[in-house]
């Protein structure tokens, strides 16, 4: 029965999705409001079909929030489901939000029967009627999804390709915006092209994997290993064509170049710094109003971890908080003193320190931070180079010795193991223990 049925998917996703084509969609994201549609974002959706089980998505997104590239292709699997990996960023109130786009093929086109209704789980599908689009015959199925997501699907009876969908959906405190797609055309594609294609799309498929083994959300900002790992794959591949992949081939070529280019920045920055003497650090009013004074951490290792300490915007990875917060608890019983740096613009102005105090506030709750959180318009961040100017996103971490020597100083998210925690952090802060315990010895 499972074979079966196994068989008859795969049958039905070869008839929707013939081998040596693309299906070409676009959409946009729609906020709707009490005075009118405004248009947020639109996008491009390539399928490329190599085969029955070789079928790749690429993502083009215009306007607005974007997904940084490592994060806008995958594969499919030759099985239609509800839900793919297939999605876009939209940016509502300061806050990206993942949208999920629907597989190209509907995963229940043998049950399209007029007036025919049924339920999946939580999700309910009822077939509204049938009716001639572009000149095939098609099914209008309204789909019904949790937190009041409702989709209207047009789709290709007969081989069940969806050629269009309009999702109704809701982000932040309940803002009504709509999702709509449409299939624009279905492109043969020459076996030379689609060799070129395929090749590109193999290669980038191989980088993506090998990185979400230890970066589950790509990051826009690429370590300096990815970068050198992207260099080398794109060298490997040689005429990449003009066709989709390959157009993409040149966006991640332009990338790369700003990105080589702030990484030189950062290296300088490490060589302006590392193993010189840090300014003296001044002192510090902490989020919750309370005076950090320098002498409490004069003769002693001391991490500044400067970070935004946002109360808004809750997402993965936290600045690294969580793992921050284990190697205080271990290192602090050694003398290790970790300060977080909440960087905000808004301390400078005495009418909007105490919003920026409370957001750091919920932050520090939210994780149940343990360690102290500083306030920082600016200045602080500044005296130890701030990694920003250079189009390099916080956090920031520094290692300053008991002698006022800056012993470690890395921009932006560590490489790594869950189960290993901030090791490269970790090693530096044992080094700079072992040094100051040297030097009480003596």
């Amino acid at each position: 029965m499972i074979a079966a049925l196994w068989t008859g998917l795969l049958l039905l996703t070869a008839a929707a999705l013939p081998a040596g084509s693309e299906l070409q969609y676009s959409g946009k994201v729609t906020r709707l409001s009490d005075t009118g549609e405004r248009a947020e974002e639109a996008f491009r959706l390539f399928i490329t079909v190599a085969g029955a089980e070789d079928i790749w998505y690429l993502v083009e997104e215009r306007g607005g929030a974007s997904f940084p590239w490592p994060s806008r292709y995958g594969q499919l699997t030759g099985t239609p489901t509800p839900g793919s990996d297939i999605r876009v960023l939209q940016r509502h109130e300061s806050q990206d939000y993942p949208l999920p786009v629907r597989h190209p093929v509907f995963e229940f086109a043998d049950r399209l029967t007029p007036e025919a209704e049924w339920t999946e789980g939580s999700t309910r599908y009822v077939c509204l009627r049938h009716r001639l689009v572009q000149d095939r015959e098609c099914a209008i199925v309204e789909v019904s999804l949790d937190r009041g997501r409702r989709q209207t699907l047009v789709v290709e009876r007969g081989t069940g390709l969806i050629l269009s969908l309009e999702e109704r959906l809701f982000l932040g405190r309940g803002d009504a915006y709509q999702l709509t797609m449409q299939l624009d055309h279905t492109v043969p594609l020459a076996p030379d092209v689609l060799a070129q294609e395929a090749q590109v799309a193999r290669t980038l498929l191989g980088l993506q994997a090998q990185w979400k083994k230890t970066h589950p959300e790509l990051a826009e900002m690429l370590s300096a290993e990815q970068l050198a790992e992207t260099q080398t794959a794109l060298a490997s591949l040689g005429s990449v064509g003009e066709g989709t992949w390959g157009r993409f081939v040149t966006t991640i070529q332009r990338d790369l170049s700003v990105q080589l280019r702030r990484l030189d920045g950062v290296a300088g920055l490490q060589k302006k710094y590392l193993n010189q003497p840090a300014v003296p650090l001044p002192n510090l009013i902490r989020i919750d109003g309370q005076k950090l004074a320098a002498a409490e951490l004069a003769g002693k290792t001391t991490v500044l971890h400067f970070w935004n300490y946002g109360g808004e915007i809750l997402e993965e990875p936290y600045g690294q908080v969580g793992y921050l917060d284990f190697l205080s608890q271990r290192r602090h019983k050694l003398g290790a003193q970790i300060i977080g740096v909440a960087v905000d613009p808004r301390f400078a102005d005495p009418s909007t320190q105490a919003a920026g105090r409370r957001d750091a506030r919920k932050f520090q709750e939210f994780m149940n931070v343990s360690f102290p959180i500083v306030a920082d318009a600016g200045p602080l961040l500044d005296s130890f180079g701030n990694p920003q100017t250079l189009g390099s996103p916080l956090p920031l971490w520094v290692v300053i010795g008991h002698d006022g020597v800056i012993t470690h100083y890395q921009v932006g998210y560590y490489d790594l193991n869950p189960d290993e925690g901030l090791r490269e952090l970790d090693a530096a802060v044992v080094a700079a223990l072992k040094r100051e315990k040297a030097a009480g010895a003596k």
